[in-house]
């Protein structure tokens, strides 16, 4: 499909669940960075001014590194790092130090507590309507 689609397709999704009133919406882009599509999105103004944070998934801590940084060249809000790599306690020190980030394995991120603390920050800008 058109990029303009796609593009066209993830704004509607955001715009129609945000109104239906919800505080949070998280949403996956798989495929990795330099999928065309995927790469194409967070390089689009009018997709990215939608995204208050995101959590980059890598295999390793110097993938971590890597997509860590493409995506902060492009001023996206990177909170944090996870995937395979949180499955090695060594890897995720590294990822850690090399990217200031946290990092989550999948037990902190399926707890609400974990949730809730990685969007507090954001909550105040949500509940005022300032936040995207």
């Amino acid at each position: 499909m058109p990029f303009a689609q796609v593009e066209q397709a993830a704004v509607n999704l955001i715009s129609h669940v945000g109104k239906a009133g919800v505080d949070v919406i998280v949403l996956e882009l798989a495929d990795g960075l330099y999928q065309r599509e995927t790469a194409q999105l967070l390089s689009s103004q009018r997709f990215t001014s939608k995204i208050d944070g995101m959590i980059f998934a890598a295999g390793d801590a110097m993938g971590g590194e890597g997509g860590v940084e493409w995506l902060r060249r492009r001023k996206l809000p990177v909170l944090g790092v996870s995937g395979l790599l949180a499955h090695s306690p060594l890897a995720i020190r590294e990822a850690a130090e090399v990217t200031d980030l946290p990092v989550f394995d999948m037990a902190t991120l399926s707890e609400p507590q974990a949730a809730v603390s990685m969007v507090k920050p954001y909550l105040q800008d949500i509940r005022s309507g300032q936040a995207n």
